[in-house]
């Protein structure tokens, strides 16, 4: 496995891992704000929130895949309806997760695609080597 492979898949790991922690603590945030929870609980779990959006944000920053754009307009969505989540009510912390998973379940399986796509290329090319060596090897026999 060459070395920028190993890196693609850390990375569509580090991404998927970054959106699990947002998950939570968007989960966490928006339940504080529908029970009208102390101002500075509150800004805690805020900030907890708003830092686990800037890891996520640098995570997909390093992505290389070309739904990335889209994941992050879904992302941006879904981070909107929590932002206002609280105060109008339209956004619990059961839809948090469904949304939150069906973008990870998005990932997960383009991450997926693209490593058995690089395995299919790495086999076509261990196969043709294979069938040019036999062919070599049957003319020197002739």
């Amino acid at each position: 496995m060459k070395v920028s492979e190993s890196s693609n898949r850390i990375e569509s790991l580090r991404a998927i891992h970054s959106l699990q922690k947002e998950r939570g603590a968007s989960c966490s945030y928006l339940s504080l704000t529908t029970r009208m929870a102390d101002p500075e609980e509150e800004d805690f779990f805020q900030s907890v929130m708003l830092d686990a959006r800037e890891i996520t944000d640098l995570a997909f920053i390093t992505l290389d895949h070309s739904s990335s754009c889209i994941w992050r307009e879904s992302l941006s969505r879904i981070r909107a309806l929590v932002d206002m989540g609280g105060k109008n009510a339209t956004m619990s912390p059961y839809k948090v997760v469904i949304t939150f998973n069906i973008l990870i379940g998005n990932v997960i399986d383009e991450s997926l695609k693209n490593i058995i796509r690089k395995e299919l290329n790495l086999l076509q090319k261990l196969d043709q080597g294979f069938q040019e060596n036999t062919l070599t090897r049957s003319k020197h026999k002739s």
